[in-house]
């Protein structure tokens, strides 16, 4: 379930957290690092809890999807690995996973922590182009 990745989208997965077993439920906190809510260890510590207390979940991993569309570069990626990584140091909280897009897969460092998941971009608002 993607619940939009805000407070306001985390109280509305918060009314069916009953009906998720907490053994059988993983809740991930999707980090793009090249948003300015995110762009920091700090601000992530904050959107992570905010989500938690939102939602009354337990965050169980992390996903580096750190990216600026189809100008991507490696650069991002690791920006948003620094920063995953620190966060999931200090709060104990696993980097599961790292999105690609496909493009980039295979220059993708061996030391960016996650399972790389590759992207494909396959629908574009024209209002995103400008």
């Amino acid at each position: 379930i993607d619940s939009g990745g805000d407070p306001a989208g985390a109280r509305l997965l918060g009314r069916f957290r009953n009906m998720m077993p907490r053994e059988e439920t993983d809740v991930f906190c999707i980090v793009n690092a090249s948003r300015p809510e995110t762009s920091t260890p700090e601000g992530v510590k904050e959107y992570l809890q905010g989500i938690e207390e939102s939602s009354g979940l337990e965050i169980t991993g992390i996903v580096n999807n750190t990216h600026m569309l189809e100008h991507t570069e490696i650069s991002h990626i690791r920006k948003g690995d620094k920063i995953c990584k620190e966060v999931s140091d200090e709060l104990d909280i696993p980097v599961r996973y790292v999105g690609v897009f496909r493009p980039l897969v295979g220059e993708v460092p061996e030391d960016v922590v996650g399972e790389i998941v590759p992207m494909s971009m396959y629908l574009r608002e024209t209002w995103m182009s400008k």
